[in-house]
């Protein structure tokens, strides 16, 4: 697997998408599942999901708006073996905590299943990254998702797609996901014992269960 966390498949799309600032809507969230990832040698698993934002506003040459999604990793809960939940110091807890604007937000993944039935905008900053490994090749990457501020509806063209809280769309999934899922260690032998942090299980520090954040 590549260190380079901007690096998209061979099979993946190759439009980039333009950079700047766009009202933005969640039209895809997967679940990847466990992955081995290699960093300085050392071989480590990771439970991976995937987020997918339309850029609303933006148009590619074939009429569709342009997207933009990133890579997370998620933990383990020490209480409810199986699931996870978003640990206070990951990425993609710091993210839907900027998205929200506030000090406090859930930590179990059902919140992104919400957003997506919801439909909930963001402000989502692209910026263009050259490659690591291989300077002429450029990304586009998200810096940045802030709350929506502007004044126009903001409304999603592309049919949501949820392959978090079960796999039934998972044939509306771009081809470059399905086969990662495919490659995950739940389809290749099992994922061997994870050492389950000390952190609360997913959503025991939630306020009120039943909205986004």
């Amino acid at each position: 697997m590549s260190n380079d966390p901007f690096e998209i498949p061979s099979s993946g799309p190759r439009v980039l998408a333009p950079e700047g600032k766009f009202p933005a809507v969640l039209y895809l969230v997967a679940d990847l599942g466990h992955h081995k990832d290699t960093y300085d040698g050392k071989e480590t698993i990771k439970h991976k999901i995937y987020l997918g934002f339309e850029l609303v506003g933006t148009k590619m040459e074939d009429g569709r708006p342009y997207a933009i999604g990133k890579e997370f990793t998620v933990s383990p809960s020490k209480f409810h073996k199986g699931d996870y939940y978003f640990a206070k110091t990951s990425n993609i807890y710091k993210l839907i905590k900027s998205w929200a604007n506030k000090d406090k937000i859930r930590t179990d993944p059902g919140v992104l299943v919400e957003l997506l039935k919801l439909a909930h905008p963001a402000t989502i900053t692209v910026e263009h990254i050259e490659s690591r490994r291989d300077a002429t090749k450029t990304y586009a990457v998200i810096e940045s998702v802030k709350p929506y501020k502007g004044k126009d509806k903001v409304e999603r063209s592309n049919e949501p797609v949820d392959c978090l809280s079960n796999m039934d769309d998972f044939d509306k999934l771009p081809e470059w996901i399905q086969k990662k899922i495919k490659g995950n260690l739940e389809n290749n032998g099992g994922v061997p014992e994870i050492r389950y942090d000390d952190a609360p299980g997913a959503g025991d520090d939630l306020d009120d269960a039943s909205v986004p954040f």
